[in-house]
């Protein structure tokens, strides 16, 4: 049985990444749902509260992005490294 070897430029998990993103976009979802029946509604503090948090949301998640981005720091292969590829990955996983 081989070793499977993930290679990445990240110190952040994927899936969490990808995970903070869609609830990003969730949350614009939200905002602008809320601010249509707010300006409906007649509520002015509604909308502004709904677009204060999402800025905070959105500010805290480039944040992170920046951060992640950052620190992380790129790194070269030695001669002979390979990263195996999609069919012998598949291979080394059963």
């Amino acid at each position: 049985m081989g070793v499977v070897a993930l290679v990445t430029n990240m110190n952040f998990p994927a899936p969490l990444a990808a995970l903070g993103f869609l609830a990003l976009c969730g949350g614009l979802a939200a905002a602008l749902l809320i601010t249509a029946v707010a300006l409906i509604l007649g509520k002015p503090r509604l909308v502004l509260w709904t677009w204060r948090l999402a800025a905070l949301a959105g500010v805290a998640y480039f944040v992170l992005l920046i951060g992640f981005s950052i620190v992380s720091r790129e790194r070269v292969l030695h001669q002979g490294f390979a990263v195996p590829d999609a069919c012998c990955t598949a291979k080394m996983l059963s």
